[in-house]
């Protein structure tokens, strides 16, 4: 199961439009945005931080604590237990297109959260958890739109 988070703005598609009529293959400016994309949602672990409000996300629960204590994974930083999400990011590109994120079955619950009841697959086995609220990781500051702005606008001068 793929999960992707689409950023859409009607200023870039504008932009982007725009610039396909006159250069034709983006193909360099979109795999600069790419990798800009994937950046973002690595320093958005760093920063343990919602990317569209900055809010800090919602501390870990003392019992998740103590289970992973318990498992002998200590004091690991929000989403990062084993690092497999955060090493799952990638980025993908065409002369069209620019995109972040991961493949990783679970990711959908962190970046949207999930209520008491639902059940994810681990080896084939269904497993139950309590509420798990939303940690968005993927999306763009909006400090950052600017520069994906700049990408696109710096191709079309190299044309």
């Amino acid at each position: 199961m793929d999960i992707t988070i689409s950023y859409d703005d009607k200023e870039v598609r504008q932009e982007i439009a725009r610039l396909l009529r006159a250069s034709g293959d983006m193909s360099p400016a979109m795999s600069q945005i790419a990798n800009h994309l994937q950046a973002s949602a690595e320093r958005n672990f760093e920063r343990q931080a919602d990317p569209a409000t900055g809010a800090p996300w919602t501390p870990l629960r003392p019992t998740t604590v103590a289970r992973r204590k318990k498992i002998g994974k200590g004091p690991t930083p929000i989403l990062i237990q084993a690092g497999a999400l955060r090493r799952s990011l990638h980025a993908e590109h065409g002369k069209d297109y620019a995109v972040a994120g991961t493949n990783v079955i679970y990711a959908a619950i962190h970046q949207f959260g999930a209520k008491k009841g639902q059940f994810a697959t681990k080896k084939g086995r269904p497993i139950p958890w309590g509420d798990i609220p939303a940690r968005p990781f993927l999306g763009v500051r909006k400090q950052e739109h600017r520069q994906i702005l700049t990408a696109i606008a710096n191709h079309l001068r190299r044309r």
